[in-house]
């Protein structure tokens, strides 16, 4: 330990390296590391903000030995609150944390430039949310584990769309397909296929 000590316990600013190799520099209370300061984990990761009683609790950043970032509310040394999570990759996750992992209402931006707003669990889609994607095509409706599953709607860049029943990211169940001409096709659905139990609808572009 290299700091302040006041009464033979550490207290005011100072710095502290484990046999371990995990380092922390910034305020002591009482011979705790608490308050403002940055720690060195032996795992690699770095993290700067608040610490209590040794752990980065409150609001910080972490930059993991991976490359990936955090900024936000942590609770115990994990994100917990509110906060943004930046893979190195690419992939960005901004939202409610619980004990690690991302879930609620939050937003996605994919590596692929999809862009996602709703609920996630687990830092994927799953709930309801609305999903578009770089095509500029949009998927509005439930979710499941990344994709479409449920009731939903897709509106593809050339004018057609889909509103009806979804399973595993295809078209599955009761659902009605309106093309851009005005035919409408309303029936049932198999792993995106029309099936015989359909009827086809002739109607005029609005």
């Amino acid at each position: 330990y290299d700091g302040a000590v006041v009464r033979g316990k550490r207290q005011g600013v100072g710095e502290f390296v484990w046999v371990t190799g995990q380092r922390y520099r910034g305020d002591w209370v009482d011979d705790r590391p608490e308050g403002q300061g940055h720690l060195r984990f032996a795992n690699g990761n770095l993290y700067e903000g608040q610490v209590v009683d040794g752990q980065p609790q409150g609001t910080g950043r972490m930059i993991y030995a991976s490359g990936d970032v955090y900024k936000g509310e942590m609770q115990r040394g994990e994100p917990h609150g509110q906060g943004e999570y930046l893979w190195i990759n690419g992939q960005r996750y901004e939202g409610p944390w619980h004990q690690g992992k991302a879930g609620g209402k939050g937003s996605l931006t994919f590596t692929n430039g999809n862009h996602y707003e709703g609920d996630v669990v687990d830092g994927v889609p799953h709930g309801s949310g609305r999903m578009r994607y770089a095509s500029s095509e949009v998927y509005q409706g439930r979710f499941a584990k990344g994709v479409p599953d449920g009731e939903g709607s897709y509106q593809w860049k050339n004018g057609d769309r889909y509103l009806g029943q979804w399973k595993q990211g295809t078209k599955d169940g009761r659902g009605t397909l309106h093309w851009a001409n005005g035919d409408r096709w309303e029936g049932v659905f198999r792993a995106d296929a029309q099936t015989e139990q359909g009827t086809l609808t002739r109607g005029k572009k609005p």
